[in-house]
């Protein structure tokens, strides 16, 4: 689904305006008129400045829109943008206060809208002194020196500093050009159709203070290097050529070089306001826990982020993500604190695919048994049961409202290895699941026995959600019939081969059950999955209840024996499939 354009929003935002005010006013004379229009002395003053701001960002992004149109190729697209964007600039923004417009854009543009920012224009060394100085960094700008083509730049906060290098390579077939000025655009003496030497990182290092010593910040240079890297190889390509794509990749590597900015200015803050707390020391140390952590275990890796962030085992399309910030819920000064649940000097913090959904990861009521007891759960609804918050946020991800359905059953139609005919899954609910509830943060202590228990306990809830995803996906579920004439007995029958399966949901377990359809009997599988923190994440358990059982529950125990470990088991109808292919082969074999 595409993101809604400016002309759609301002559109929307007019017609809803007009049915509320059918007789049109002058300008402003609404509910989105801007506070203090009227004013006078700061606050009128305050008004102008915004007012010309926004206007300053009305032109850049027209004059940024204007090359966009500029690099279309075929007359016909170019024109009919040129009359969109016409429309949109002499008649629907006259009606709204500029603020409104602009802050009803911004969502378009953070998504990649077709405007693109016009920061991308930017030098190297422009763009990251704009950033810096944007979030209150102090930058340092050393020309440079005996002919280079080199520039060197110091970012400064209360307590860190990061040195910075960017070197111009000389032209393709020209190491001694002089046609090239620091920022790595030929200069105006050059020729028209001459390409420029890239921009490079050179050097950078990042160093944090605290009274009188100092220390490296490995990690802030790590994470810093890689997004100017990023940054640059994008620039590099859309200076090459124009096209859309290279532009808004240079976006998007913008847009998260601002933000590794910022937080690397909220933890400069952090610093300074409780110096007992060295939080640049601090970080180093949390995250030099998690890269030990993830060596010896493949449960989750580490992005590189400032505030490093964690991302899980689990559905590979749609990665789970927390990112470990620091807590600020109480003051550098307060001595005790009343609720222990946020007493904690870290936060692991939901990341959220879209904001449009609910942030954070479904869990258990009892997911946390030692902590459990610190969670409030007197606001906790009874009747919101674990399938029930996954169906909802499936839902929402999928753009659409959705409700889990009891007395449906989710049919998932495949092949079993071997077999010629393809058979059906059948997944229902036997009875309601846990309680439950989405957590978007979760806080953790200094112990890197507590961060590692939450990241455990983290995960196997996201292996539990993903069992029960794989199997109850919205687009398996099949609505039964109202008329009588549509349940016949032959869709259970060997030759229809539709394998009912029952689940229940357990706090930390769940369970199946299905038939075992042979030639001469019928007997059910009963088993029980187990999350781990470990390859393959599900321990099994399983027997066979029916005709000779035991000798049947032998056969399941080695074809569960004979599962390949070196396989994620995050995907249930696999699994399932699996486990079925296996236990058939002593009846085909006979």
């Amino acid at each position: 689904m595409s993101s809604p354009s400016l002309a759609s929003q301002l559109h929307s935002i007019l017609i809803s305006h007009l049915t509320r005010h059918p007789s049109l006013n002058i300008p402003f004379q609404h509910d989105y008129a801007p506070p203090n229009l009227t004013g006078k002395g700061k606050a009128r003053e305050t008004n102008v400045s915004s007012q010309i701001s926004s206007l300053q960002q009305v032109a850049e992004a027209l004059l940024a829109a204007r090359k966009i149109l500029g690099g279309i190729k075929g007359d016909e697209a170019a024109i009919k943008l040129s009359l969109a964007l016409r429309e949109i600039c002499e008649q629907e923004t006259g009606l709204l206060a500029l603020e409104e417009a602009m802050a009803s854009s911004a969502p378009s543009f953070a998504s990649g809208a077709s405007l693109v920012s016009p920061l991308t224009e930017l030098s190297s060394s422009e763009l990251l002194k704009r950033i810096a100085t944007k979030v209150d960094i102090q930058t340092y700008v050393e020309d440079s020196q005996f002919g280079l083509f080199k520039q060197s730049m110091t970012l400064a906060g209360e307590a860190f500093v990061v040195d910075i290098d960017l070197e111009t390579d000389a032209m393709p077939g020209n190491e001694e050009d002089d046609d090239i000025s620091l920022d790595g655009r030929p200069s105006s003496s050059a020729p028209e159709d001459q390409i420029r030497g890239g921009i490079r990182l050179s050097k950078l290092t990042a160093n944090h203070v605290h009274g009188d010593s100092t220390g490296r910040s490995d990690w802030i240079a790590k994470v810093l290097k890689s997004r100017i890297e990023q940054y640059l190889s994008a620039w590099n390509m859309s200076s090459r050529s124009s096209e859309i794509a290279n532009l808004t990749a240079t976006q998007d590597s913008i847009i998260l070089l601002e933000k590794e900015f910022s937080d690397l200015k909220i933890l400069d803050k952090l610093a300074k306001a409780d110096e007992r707390q060295q939080w640049f020391p601090e970080l180093e140390r949390v995250v030099s826990e998690l890269e030990s952590m993830v060596k010896s275990s493949g449960s989750y890796n580490l992005a590189d982020t400032l505030f490093p962030t964690i991302v899980f085992a689990g559905n590979a399309s749609l990665p789970v993500q927390f990112c470990l910030k620091p807590s600020t819920s109480r003051a550098p000064q307060q001595e005790a604190v009343v609720d222990p649940w946020t007493a904690a000097d870290w936060v692991l913090q939901y990341v959220a695919r879209s904001s449009s959904i609910a942030e954070g990861v479904v869990v258990r009521r009892l997911w946390l048994q030692n902590d459990a007891g610190n969670a409030k759960i007197s606001s906790w609804d009874g009747s919101m049961r674990v399938e029930q918050l996954l169906t909802r946020l499936e839902g929402d991800r999928a753009g659409r409202t959705s409700t889990f359905a009891y007395a449906s059953d989710f049919v998932h139609h495949l092949t079993s290895e071997g077999q010629q005919k393809g058979y059906q899954q059948r997944y229902s609910m036997s009875e309601p699941g846990p309680i439950g509830l989405i957590v978007g943060q979760v806080p953790v202590s200094r112990s890197q026995r507590d961060l590692a228990g939450k990241l455990d306990q983290l995960h196997l809830q996201i292996i539990l959600n993903s069992w029960f995803i794989s199997a109850f996906a919205p687009d398996a579920l099949e609505r039964m019939s109202s008329e009588p004439e549509a349940f016949v007995d032959e869709d259970l029958s060997l030759d229809s081969a539709a394998v009912p399966i029952t689940v229940r949901l357990g706090e930390r377990s769940m369970g199946l059950s299905m038939p075992l359809i042979l030639r001469d009997s019928c007997p059910i599988i009963v088993l029980t999955l187990h999350p781990t923190t470990e390859l393959p994440f599900a321990h099994l358990e399983g027997r066979v209840e029916g005709e000779e059982s035991e000798i049947s529950s032998q056969r399941l125990k080695h074809v569960i024996d004979t599962l390949d470990v070196a396989q994620p088991r995050l995907n249930l109808v696999s699994l399932v499939d699996q486990i079925l292919s296996g236990m058939r082969e002593p009846s085909t074999s006979s």
